[in-house]
């Protein structure tokens, strides 16, 4: 019965493995990255074109990402706080950042997690190999986990209430962001997504057409974020991806591996079992 069962999940983890293999070898992941903080002055605009060389293949994944800025900290993330009850009263919510210059609006989210919004604004155009240029269709939606959502409620503003995230400007002043459906920004919710490395990217929209090469990506940016630290960098990240992401050899090799190590056990088993047995019936003198 054992020896049934070792040779059974070594059969399951050969075929899953051969299905990621393959599957990792049918990938084209075209991958590019661009660096804009140097390009674009403070509150100003600036186009970052990204020439393809290859086609791309819709979904075409994009990402604003920072580096040396960390997120994964208890200072960070230990301030978060919501006030998702629809029905409670905007001012018995806890807000760590409520009068700061906002005119008496509340911060909703709190924390600094919010507070550190990156509020840079994104606009893509797709320029075709005739030179004709219009802009991309773009989805920003299904860019994160579901039930994301369901951590701020559905809370909206009352009468005479806004619901702000509250950060500072690039000059140092406070300025209010309003987030009137936090519930519904799933960009917002990815930002809200602690990294756990200093260097990270998060996703904000697809592109949701295929891009042949010769054609030109170009994303339009409002630089209004200014990185907190003086060596940090804010770049931009166009990139495809399968069901199983990037072209990726290594989960197919595990499993391929664990079946190997599955059917030697099996074997090993079944050896034994098949020694033990001949010597069991051998005639006494």
């Amino acid at each position: 019965m054992l020896l049934a069962i070792l040779v059974g999940i070594s059969a399951g983890c050969a075929g899953l493995a051969a299905v990621l293999l393959l599957e990792s070898a049918r990938v084209r992941t075209v991958e590019m990255v661009r660096r804009y903080d140097d390009l674009c002055g403070s509150d100003t605009t600036c186009t970052v074109p990204f020439p393809i060389q290859h086609d791309m293949e819709a979904p075409i994944n994009v990402y604003y990402g920072l580096t040396s800025f960390n997120q994964n900290t208890r200072l960070y993330t230990g301030t978060f706080g919501l006030c998702t009850n629809q029905l409670q009263a905007a001012s018995s919510c806890s807000d760590a950042f409520h009068g700061n210059g906002t005119g008496g609006a509340i911060a909703f989210p709190e924390g600094l997690q919010p507070f550190s919004l990156m509020n840079d604004v994104f606009t893509i155009s797709v320029t075709n190999v005739g030179g004709q240029t219009s802009p991309a269709n773009t989805a920003s939606d299904s860019i994160t986990w579901a039930n994301e959502a369901d951590k701020f409620g559905t809370r909206g503003p009352a009468q005479g209430e806004t619901l702000t995230i509250v950060r500072r400007n690039q000059a140092g002043a406070f300025v209010n962001v309003t987030m009137p459906n936090v519930n519904k920004d799933q960009a917002f919710q990815n930002w809200l997504k602690p990294a756990a490395l200093p260097r990270f990217r998060k996703l904000f929209a697809r592109v949701m057409e295929s891009v042949v090469s010769g054609s030109t990506i170009t994303i339009t940016i409002g630089n209004h974020y200014e990185h907190p630290r003086p060596d940090g960098h804010k770049f931009l990240v166009l990139s495809t991806k399968s069901w199983m992401g990037t072209q990726n050899d290594g989960l197919g090799i595990a499993f391929a591996v664990l079946a190997g190590i599955y059917l030697l056990a099996g074997l090993t088993l079944g050896t034994l079992y098949l020694i033990g047995k001949h010597r069991s019936i051998q005639p006494v003198g």
